[in-house]
C-alpha cells in the first residue's frame, strides 16, 4: 500500500472543478493560476494557533468550519489577525468554506493580501472531510499503460492476461453476452491509488471498443448497449490464460493463491491461472474463478473442507456433518 501522497501542478480552475461539491468564490484570484498540491486535505489545525507543523501545508486543500471559527472568536482581534496572517502566509492551494461557517470579519482580508483562493462550498465541512481526498488525488496521481483486457465481473475488477492471440478478446466478448461490461481491451490506464486501491480504465481513444480478428472493430455501445461499458473499475483479480502445453503442474485443489505483480510497482494482485485447451468455455471458466474467489474472501474453502474431511476419515473421527 502506498502511503506517501501524490504531489503535481494544477490551475485553480481545474481544482475547483474537480471538486465534487459545488463551491463560489469569495475572494477573487486568476483562475489559471498554477498550483502545487499534494494529494491530501485537511483542517487548519494547528495553523490557527499559530504553529506552522510542516511545510507541506503550503500544498494542502484546508476546509474551515464552525468549530474553526468559534475558536477564532474565543482570542481578541489582534491575535486573530496574527494567526491568520500565518495561516494566508503559508499559500495553501484552496480553502474550503463550508456551509456550516459563520466567518469573522477579519477571515478574508488576509486572503486577498496574499492571493489565496477561498471558495464557499453549500455542503458542511464535515461533509466535505467525509467525502474523502480522493477527488485531489485524482488530479495528481499517474497513470501506466500495461497489456491486457478488463472487465467487470459480479461487481469484481478483472483483469485477463496472456499472450498475444490466445484468446482474451474473444473471452471478452464471451463475457459481454454473458451482461457482464467491459472496461478496457487490449491496452489498459491502471493507476494505484494512496489508499492501496488500484484502478483501471481504457485509453480515451479506445473507449468502449473490442478488437475481434476476422471482425475488426466492434463498438461495444451499439451492440451491447452503453450498459455494457464501463469508465472505469478496481482491479480486483487477475486470470492468467495460459496454453495448456506451458502450464506445468497444477494445483488441482485449488489450494495455492498466487499473486501478480502489475508493472511499474504499482502492486500485487490475486492471480488464477487458467489452462487454454481447444474446446473449453473459457468465459464460463472465468466466472467460476470469480465465483471461487468471492467465496474464498468470505472465508468459504471447499478445498480445505475436504482435507480435513479426509484427515477425520483417516484418523477414525466421525465425520462433521457440517461439512
Amino acid at each position: 500500500m502506498r502511503m506517501e501522497p501524490y504531489l503535481g501542478r494544477v490551475s485553480v480552475r481545474t481544482l475547483v472543478q474537480a471538486c465534487p461539491y459545488p463551491l463560489r468564490p469569495l475572494v477573487d484570484v486568476d483562475p489559471d493560476t498554477v498550483v502545487e498540491i499534494e494529494s491530501y486535505m485537511h483542517r487548519p489545525g494547528l495553523l490557527l494557533a499559530g504553529f506552522r507543523p510542516t511545510d507541506e501545508v503550503e500544498r494542502h486543500v484546508l476546509v474551515f468550519g464552525r468549530e474553526e471559527f468559534l475558536f477564532l472568536r474565543r482570542h481578541p482581534p489582534e491575535t486573530q489577525q496574527t494567526w491568520l496572517r500565518l495561516l494566508w502566509s503559508c499559500r495553501p492551494p484552496l480553502v474550503i468554506v463550508g456551509a456550516d461557517a459563520e466567518m469573522t470579519d477579519a477571515f478574508l482580508e488576509g486572503a486577498v493580501e496574499y492571493g489565496v483562493a477561498v471558495y464557499a462550498s453549500t455542503s458542511p465541512s464535515r461533509a466535505i472531510l467525509a467525502g474523502g481526498f480522493r477527488w485531489i488525488e485524482r488530479l495528481v496521481v499517474p497513470w501506466f499503460r500495461i497489456p491486457g483486457n478488463l472487465v467487470e465481473i459480479f461487481g469484481l475488477g478483472v483483469l485477463i492476461i496472456g499472450e498475444s492471440g490466445i484468446g482474451k478478446s474473444e473471452c471478452a466478448l464471451d463475457l459481454l453476452g454473458r451482461g457482464h461490461r467491459l472496461v478496457a481491451d487490449d491496452a489498459i490506464e491502471v493507476a494505484c491509488f494512496q489508499d492501496g486501491t488500484l484502478m483501471g480504465r481504457a485509453p480515451q481513444a479506445s473507449y468502449g471498443l473490442l478488437e475481434i480478428r476476422g471482425l475488426g472493430i466492434l463498438d461495444v455501445r451499439f451492440l451491447f448497449g452503453v450498459l455494457a461499458v464501463l469508465e472505469e473499475t478496481t482491479i480486483d483479480l487477475v486470470v492468467h490464460l495460459v496454453p495448456a502445453s506451458a502450464m506445468g503442474d497444477i494445483d488441482r485443489l485449488g489450494t495455492e493463491v498466487e499473486f501478480y505483480t502489475l508493472p511499474h510497482d504499482l502492486g500485487a494482485v490475486p492471480m488464477i491461472r487458467l489452462p487454454v485447451v481447444l474446446g473449453r468455455n473459457l468465459a464460463a471458466l472465468i466466472e467460476a474463478a470469480v465465483r471461487w474467489y468471492m467465496l474464498r474472501q468470505r472465508g468459504f474453502q471447499v478445498s480445505q473442507r475436504l482435507i480435513e474431511y479426509c484427515d477425520r476419515m483417516a484418523r477414525g473421527a466421525p465425520p462433521d456433518e457440517d461439512a
